[in-house]
């Protein structure tokens, strides 16, 4: 599962659920298919995957956006996830617990190459939202673009003069 789908997934499960008492009422009425009304289990697994996958929901929708800039959120929002909304809850069941481990566990995986880590670190600063959030790096790399935004600024001027 990629990590756009999670959301979709998310609102297809979320759906059923919400129906699930018009899904029942029809499969009770018509004797051909009652046997594929869903047992408890069925609703408790259900459940248990979409309180896993709606952390993620809203932000597969942000991030993907192709009309706007959302590699500067990347990092923020992966260190939102894995930081608050992916961690253990108490009132999580045993499979939602696993779910979020194992979606934390894909997104080490693939934001985990160094190249990529990287360029994140680099962009993250760049955009007004996260400036002075993202620690002592963070702050010299948004110091070092300023000195370069300057320096830039002052070699224009020296053009236009000339």
């Amino acid at each position: 599962m990629s990590l756009p789908d999670w959301g979709t997934k998310q609102k297809m499960i979320d759906r059923v659920l919400e129906q699930l008492p018009a899904i029942r009422q029809v499969l009770t009425d018509d004797r051909k298919h009652g046997h594929l009304n869903k047992t408890w289990q069925d609703v408790s697994v259900l459940e248990s995957i979409n309180s896993a996958l709606k952390p993620l929901a809203d932000f597969t929708d942000d991030l993907s956006g192709e009309k706007y800039v959302t590699v500067s959120s990347v990092k923020p929002v992966l260190d939102l996830l894995k930081g608050e909304l992916l961690s253990p809850d108490p009132k999580d069941t045993i499979l939602t617990d696993n779910i979020k481990t194992k979606l934390c566990a894909v997104l080490d995986q693939k934001y985990s190459p160094a190249k990529l880590q990287e360029l994140l670190r680099k962009v993250t600063p760049l955009d007004q939202r996260y400036r002075g959030h993202f620690g002592e790096a963070a702050i010299c790399l948004t110091k070092q673009w300023q000195k370069m935004m300057w320096i830039q600024h002052l070699l224009h001027k020296k053009d236009e003069a000339v």
